[in-house]
């Protein structure tokens, strides 16, 4: 996901929205067609396929938004599903790195165009880029294992560190629930 892309769509009136990605991979023998009609009736437009698997990008600016459309999902495709990858990031004009106390802020990186830091809110591990020209920021959650926040460098962190999965979808919620939590703390919404 190209950071630029998930920058644009916040405008200058808005302080911060919430995008949702879903990556549902399908239990064998489903007709993909059939998913992603059900999910054009509940009003979802960005929808992709990859591979046999169906991609879903939803901004909301209420993260409680976002956990009752999940419900919406999965309370009409559940069955289909074998596992759930999903990622909860904002994209904010509210600098947190102005907010922390530097013990919070692990690696910061800046250059002339932007900057990119590794902190850490309530013991859960926070990337942020910032477009320093048009002053927003994207904040995602670190969800792999750390095993030493000495390798924390947000020049190097890998994509898949940002995704969680799980076989459980009465689990998801919970978590968009607790990442937004944490992602309000980090630029005090």
């Amino acid at each position: 996901m190209p950071v630029a892309d998930s920058m644009k769509k916040l405008s200058p009136a808005d302080p911060y929205s919430y995008r949702y990605k879903m990556i549902l991979i399908l239990r064998p023998n489903i007709i993909v067609s059939k998913i992603i009609a059900k999910l054009r009736n509940l009003g979802i437009k960005n929808i992709s396929l990859q591979g046999d698997n169906i991609e879903i990008t939803v901004t909301r600016k209420d993260a409680g938004e976002i956990i009752s459309l999940v419900n919406d999902i999965f309370s009409h495709i559940r069955e289909y599903v074998e596992m759930v990858c999903h990622e909860l990031y904002m994209v904010t004009s509210i600098n947190p790195l102005e907010k922390l106390k530097n013990e919070q802020i692990i690696v910061k990186r800046r250059d002339q165009n932007s900057i990119k830091a590794v902190i850490e809110v309530d013991g859960k591990y926070l990337w942020i880029y910032g477009n320093l020209k048009k002053n927003k920021y994207l904040v995602r959650r670190i969800k792999s294992k750390i095993i030493s926040k000495a390798f924390l460098d947000p020049e190097f962190i890998s994509e898949n560190m940002f995704i969680e999965c799980t076989s459980n979808t009465g689990q998801i919620p919970s978590m968009i629930k607790n990442d937004s939590t944490v992602f309000n703390k980090a630029v005090s919404v």
